[in-house]
């Protein structure tokens, strides 16, 4: 806006993306036209969290404006399988499939930990154990119920990835996968 609330039409904003440490991109800067009513809008690409600032240039006429950052925090999509719905006590093992998919961020070469965690009913969540990410992202577990207490139980099963020094997303979870024991 001008003097007197007077809107700018075609004003270029330039938005400045800073991105958490380890993401793959440092920084990214992208311009987007104000409309007719001096507004302007910008679908970011999906990615880590990050630092957002827009600004417009001062010109020989106009004094220049910038936003106060603002953080968007990201969670990386984390996704769980389970090779059977039942798990027969003292039986075969059931295995737990899944993948962190790091939009804009790259696995780092030792892996992420991630947390397999339990739930039952009006309990909280409990982690069972961790295991780490193949480079790309993927992790396996086998486990074999043994426990005559299991018979009968509907165990709610997620995978969860805890907030970490270099891993630019905040932390989240799975969608949950159902086993019952027999």
């Amino acid at each position: 806006m001008a003097g007197r609330d007077t809107p700018l039409p075609g004003e270029p904003v330039r938005i400045h993306e800073r991105f958490a440490d380890g993401s793959a991109l440092s920084e990214r800067m992208t311009t987007a036209p104000t409309d007719r009513n001096g507004r302007f809008s910008l679908r970011l690409e999906p990615g880590p969290s990050r630092t957002i600032v827009a600004v417009v240039e001062a010109t020989a006429k106009r004094q220049g404006a910038r936003s106060r950052p603002m953080a968007l925090a990201a969670r990386s999509c984390v996704a769980l399988r389970v090779s059977s719905p039942v798990a027969e006590v003292g039986g075969r093992a059931v295995v737990f499939r899944g993948r962190v998919s790091p939009a804009g961020a790259e696995i780092p070469r030792k892996g992420i930990p991630v947390e397999l965690q339990f739930r039952l009913p009006g309990l909280p969540w409990s982690e069972f154990r961790t295991v780490e990410t193949d480079r790309r992202g993927r992790f396996r577990y086998a486990y074999r119920f043994a426990d005559d207490d299991s018979r009968g139980v509907r165990f709610r099963f997620r995978a969860y990835v805890t907030e970490r020094t270099g891993w630019p997303f905040e932390p989240a979870g799975s969608r949950p996968v159902v086993v019952r024991g027999r």
